[in-house]
Parts: C-alpha cells; structure tokens; sequence
C-alpha cells in the first residue's frame, strides 16, 4: 500500500472556509461585495452526504499543512512521530562514547557517518578545504577517465569500473531481482535510461518549458565539472535531442506492476549480440562491471526491449560524447549529497544536525531500523497485529469459499495461496555484528558513501547466484509506514512504524484497531487477488495460467464494475476519478472492508470500524497536487476512497440512517462487492 497525499479539502467539506497562509481556517471571509459570510459550521455535514467530511472536518479544519509538502494528513502526523524518534536515536547514538561502541555495530557506523557530516558543515577551515580538495581530485580523475574512452568499447570498461567504485550504474539501470517465473532465483534485469525525461519527453521540442529545464539542469552539471560555460551549454543541448529521440523509443510504462510482468522477457548471451550487434552481450557486462561467470544463468531480463535496442543503434561516433555526458550526470545525480557545489553537487540548504541525520538515514537505513526496533519493538503489539491478521484471513478464506461465481478449482487455488502468505509484521531480528564492516567508513563522507553502495552493489550481484531468503523484511525497514504485499514471495510487511498513531494504539477497542491497521493488513492481503496480483501463483511465480479462463471472465467483469462505479466520482466537482488507474488498490480497499465488517457483527462496533477508517485517511493538500495526483496515483483519493467504500455496505445505511437522496446514496442493486 503505497502512501498518497490526499486531494484539497473538497466544497463540499469546507463550503466557506479559506485557505490562508499554512493553515486551514474556518473564519468569518469577506465576499466580493463586502458582506461577510457566515463560518462554516463541521457539525452541519450529515454522514450521509460526506461521510469522510462528518469525521474529519473538524480535525482538518483546524491543521496545519506543512510548509514543504504542502499537505497534512495521518499518514504526516504518524511518520512526523517516527521521524522524531529516529532523529532522537541518531542524535543520543552520535552524542555517546565512541570508545564503548563495538566496530562494526550499528552505533560505530550511525555515530561515524554523523560527524562526517556535521564536522564538515561545521567547519570552515582546513578540514573543510581538505575534504573539498580530495572530493575534487577523485570526482575529476572519475570524470577524465570518462572524457578519455576513445570508443565505446573503452567507454564500456571505464563505466564498469565506476560501477564497481562507485555503486552506481551509470548508463543503463541494472537490478537483481526476483524472477518472476521462479521466485527461488534472482534474475540480472536491465531498465530503461530515464535522466529525468518525463511522460511523452519526445514530443516536447527545446525551448519548452520541460525541455529547457532539463537543459539547464544538465548544462548547470556539465559546467560545474568541465569549466566550459559554451562548450557544456553546447553538449546539453545535444543531450536534450538525444533524450527526446530515446524518449519516442522508450515503453514508459515499465515501472508499472502490470507492464512489467509483461514485458520480462529473458535474453541469452547470443539474442543479445543479435537484437544489439554494437555493444553485444559483451558490452553490456563491462558496462555494469561485471562478467557472465557472476550471472550463472546467462540470461538477462531487458524490460524496454525497444529502448534498448534503439540506444545500440545510437551507439555512433557523434553520440559518444552525449553517451559519456549521461555517465558523467547520472554520477552526479548519484552523489550530489556529498559533492561541493563546486561540481555540480547539492547545497546544504539545512542545519548541521539536520543535514548529517539526512545523510545517516540515507546510507544506513537497515542500521537505524535496527536500532529502531530496539528501542520501540513491543511484542504484545506484533502478537495483537498477528492475532488481527490470522482474524482476517479467517473470514477471508470464508469469503472465497462462499463466492458464487469462481469455480471450486479456482476457489481452492486462491485458498491455497491465502494460507500460503507469510507474515512480516513488525522487525526483523539483528544481523550479526561483523568487525569488518568497520571499514566502509572512509575518511570522509564521500568515501564513505563510495564504500556503502560499491558493497551493496556487491552484495546484490551475489545474489544472482543464490537461492532467495525469502525474508520479507527486506521489502521494508521498521521505521517506514507504509505496509506492502510482494506477490513474488507471497508475503504481506506490516511495518513497525505503520503501528502508531490512530492505526493501532494497544489501549484502543479491537474495532477501532480494526478499522485502522486492521484495514491495512486486509487491503495488503487482497493484494494478492487483485487485477494485478492474481497473476502469480500461490508459490510467488507468475503463471496467469493457473485461473481457469471462465473465472478470467468473470473476473474481468467485476473489474469493470468497479472501474465504472469509480468513474462517476469526481474531484473538485469535475475531474472524474481514474476508475481503471485505480482499480487494484479500490478492490484492495473494499475487500478489506467488506471481510472487517463480516468478522465484527454488532454495529455499535462496525461505527468504531467504519469512522477508525475515516479518520486513518484523513488528509489535505493543495489543489494542484491533487490535480497530479488524479492522474497519475493509482490510489483514489482519500475522501473519495472512503465515501466510496463505506457507501457499499448496507450497516452504513443503518448506522447513520442514510436515505435516498441524500448525495451518498447508492441503490442497494448498485452496491457491489468484492467477494
């Protein structure tokens, strides 16, 4: 379950309120012809009219919205609240005894690369300069041996090299994942070059808005590093041409669940050389810095089989240089953290204390969930959340066996695959203290980071050559909220940091908890049977196969009822929802629901359910970003998931007295469901 910002405060919630400044108001405003209106009045919305309006309005009303994001929420409120005790961790580990921390342990790491970072801030002197010094020196040599490749051949080994160095890919993306028709393995998968192009980049012609700040971003780069203000300027522009040309050749749609699994496609040594003769099999190892003995398979996924081949047919003498300007941009990307502004790096725009925690929790996010967990793990808590989830997929397997329209084949494999789905709730255990990890803390913070990620790169190749953990852990660190369903390893992460707040609090009712992280545990577990999601098997291999054809059918047409049901809402009273982009985490939403409500009986309770779920998606931001979000969130918007789910289930009719016309009102005939 991915976390969204939710739309503006919609008419209907705030009919006279204003947005002034960072807060939210219900104030007495001033009409164009000076008479002033009356303050709108929380207690006025009827749950039938805007049920997510009648819970939360008052609460919203009154919020601030943070001046960065430009939102406020529960979601905000719960990672402000985990955000705060990691910021309290980091700081007592780094104000310790360096002298009583064990080499290699987390505090040793967390306290080193702390004062990396808030010395350098610190300091304006010799230290400083020093630092400043070495980075250049290295970051030059890294971008001379770039400037220097003669070909492409050359530049292949050069980019390789960097990869092992550095930890970063700088041409095409590369990744280990798990292979999705063999969730036992890992697979080499390559992605498609992006460097900041967005969607149809290549209808956009220079000197558009788009296209000339891109330009001038990458120009800023180049400049920084090779002293020429023309000649970068120059190699920017070309740039920019050769991006819009890989732009019309590119399947944006790669990063999508559902397009990737369908365009992993597995290539041999010998189908690479034929669908790219320039760089060959051969090439694309060196670029990545490694050899065919490290992918045993001998196989490579490529996902944008087009781009891929188009950029080897780029691959001439008069694009060297933009291929090498894309190495040069990708590695500054990479490491603007720690680069002087000098090479094109970020400023640090924030405190001392503020910039090393970034640069902490950036690097050693594993390390801080640890001692996250340490100091915030409750076992109770993970047994309750536990105890809640089995609860769940109780009723759910319930459910599927009473649907009428799977055949019993089908209903048995989907119940198969339920009791199948493993448990990652809370924190994974310690990892074992390694002395030698001591040594990834370089004399500065660059080095630092060169060493962190040149060894996770290196960890991750070995993974191609060994059976997968199956440790779903690793999907999330604790400290994150959020909550997610892998379909590869058939498993469900409830984070620690997702139990907080209004989710789950030990001294609420078992409703209200229900209604909160119980909520998101059945939204995580429908996952597995969602338009996305049912492809894979109960094994975690995708095998679409495995559903009988007249159960597709019947499927699809419950997918199509949904879509439509969505689509008749609307943002802002005109923008209708994306019933279709939507669809996997509104059938992830309503299922969830609807198994909660058939567990808890008494509707006394299923209120507790129904406004706890109100209230964890509580949420303003600014109409823009609600406008984006309409378009590219795959989630619908917060009012609108909850005035759409809970209108759905005849308790609500009952517990609020909802009649007919009243704007929440759907015929009972048009209530679907998902099971």
């Amino acid at each position: 379950m991915k976390r969204k910002l939710a739309t503006s405060v919609m008419a209907t919630l705030l009919t006279a309120a204003t947005l002034t400044g960072c807060v939210v108001q219900s104030v007495p405003a001033e009409s164009e012809s000076g008479e002033t209106e009356v303050a709108f009045d929380p207690a006025s919305i009827k749950p039938g009219d805007d049920f997510y309006g009648y819970v939360n309005a008052e609460n919203l009303l009154n919020s601030e919205v943070d001046s960065m994001t430009g939102s406020y929420g529960t979601f905000n409120t719960i990672q402000d609240t985990v955000n705060g005790q990691v910021e309290v961790i980091i700081r007592d580990v780094a104000a310790g005894d360096r002298s009583t921390y064990l080499l290699g342990s987390n505090e040793q790491l967390v306290y080193d690369a702390y004062h990396q970072i808030y010395d350098y801030t610190t300091d304006s002197g010799d230290y400083r300069e020093s630092v400043d010094s070495y980075i250049t020196e290295d970051f030059l040599d890294a971008y001379s041996r770039i400037q220097a490749a003669g070909n492409y051949d050359e530049l292949f080994d050069v980019v390789g090299a960097i990869s092992n160095e550095y930890g970063v890919n700088v041409l095409i993306p590369s990744r280990v994942n798990i292979n999705i028709y063999d969730a036992d393995y890992n697979s080499l998968v390559l992605f498609h070059i992006n460097m900041g192009m967005g969607k149809d980049f290549s209808e956009i012609s220079l000197g558009t808005y788009e296209a000339n700040s891109l330009q001038e971003d990458i120009h800023k780069k180049l400049y920084a590093i090779c002293g020429s203000y023309e000649e970068s300027g120059d190699r920017a522009t070309n740039l920019i041409y050769l991006l819009m040309e890989l732009s019309g050749n590119t399947n944006y749609d790669v990063d999508d669940f559902e397009n990737m699994n369908s365009n992993w496609t597995s290539y041999t040594n010998e189908e690479i050389d034929k669908l790219a003769p320039n760089m060959g099999s051969a090439g694309v190892y060196k670029m990545l810095g490694i050899t065919p003995e490290d992918n045993k398979s001998g196989e490579i996924v490529i996902l944008d089989k087009e781009q891929f081949s188009y950029i080897d047919s780029l691959l001439t003498d008069e694009n060297l240089q933009c291929f090498k300007d894309i190495a040069v941009c990708t590695l500054i990307n990479e490491y603007s953290m720690v680069l002087p502004s000098s090479l094109g790096g970020s400023d640090i725009v924030y405190s001392n204390d503020t910039a090393a925690i970034t640069f902490v929790n950036d690097l050693f996010s594993d390390r801080i969930g640890e001692l996250y967990a340490a100091e915030y793990l409750d076992p109770k808590t993970v047994e309750d959340v536990t105890n809640m989830t089995q609860d769940i997929i109780d009723e759910y397997e319930i459910l599927i066996g009473e649907c009428e329209w799977m055949e019993p084949e089908t209903k048995a494999g989907i119940i198969k695959k339920l009791e199948n789905i493993t448990l990652f709730i809370g924190a994974d255990e310690p990892h074992e203290i390694d002395p030698l990890d001591a040594g990834l803390i370089g004399d500065n913070s660059y080095e630092t980071m060169k060493n962190v990620r040149a060894d996770y790169s290196k960890s991750n190749i070995t993974r191609l050559n060994e059976i997968n953990d199956g440790n779903g852990f690793k999907n999330m660190d604790p400290q994150v909220v959020n909550a997610c369903y892998n379909p590869s390893m058939n498993c469900i992460n409830i984070t620690l940091g997702i139990m907080n707040g209004t989710m789950y609090s030990p001294d609420a009712s078992y409703a209200t908890n229900m209604g909160g992280i119980g909520m998101v545990v059945g939204h995580e577990l429908s996952h597995a049977f969602d338009s996305n999601c049912i492809d894979y098997d109960s094994e975690g291999n995708y095998n679409p196969d495995w559903i009988c054809e007249d159960d597709r059918e019947d499927y699809k047409a419950l997918e199509q009822q949904f879509i439509e049901y969505y689509n008749t809402y609307t943002v802002l009273d005109v923008y209708h929802v994306d019933g279709e982009l939507t669809l996997g985490e509104n059938l992830a939403d309503v299922s969830s629901i609807e198994c909660i409500l058939y567990i808890i009986t008494d509707n006394d309770q299923r209120k507790e359910v129904l406004e706890s779920y109100a209230i964890n998606w509580a949420a303003i931001t600014t109409d823009s970003d609600a406008m984006w979000l309409l378009e590219y969130d795959e989630h619908a918007p917060d009012r609108i998931r909850v005035n759409a789910v809970v209108s759905l289930f005849d308790c609500f009719y009952e517990i609020y007295d909802v009649k007919e016309g009243d704007s929440m009102y759907v015929a009972p005939e048009n209530r679907i469901h998902r099971w």
